[in-house]
């Protein structure tokens, strides 16, 4: 996820943007938690502004998601 986040904020190419972000969105639909919860995560941060997306994803910040079970 975080890699794939990474690639799609690094690029310049809307099309490439848009690719990723396709492959995000299709990975909210995983039967895996945590996959569905950091996919969620860069697409929101991808849709924010670039200060954001640099802080977390560009930059390898490590986010650490915790959910109440």
């Amino acid at each position: 996820m975080t890699a794939l986040a990474k690639f799609g904020v690094a690029q310049q190419n809307s099309e490439v943007k848009r690719s990723v972000h396709v492959l995000l969105t299709r990975c909210l639909d995983d039967v895996d938690d945590e996959v569905r919860d950091r996919a969620a995560l860069n697409l929101r941060l991808m849709d924010e502004d670039d200060e954001l997306a640099n802080k977390f994803v560009r930059n390898g910040t490590n986010m650490v998601l915790y959910c109440a079970r």
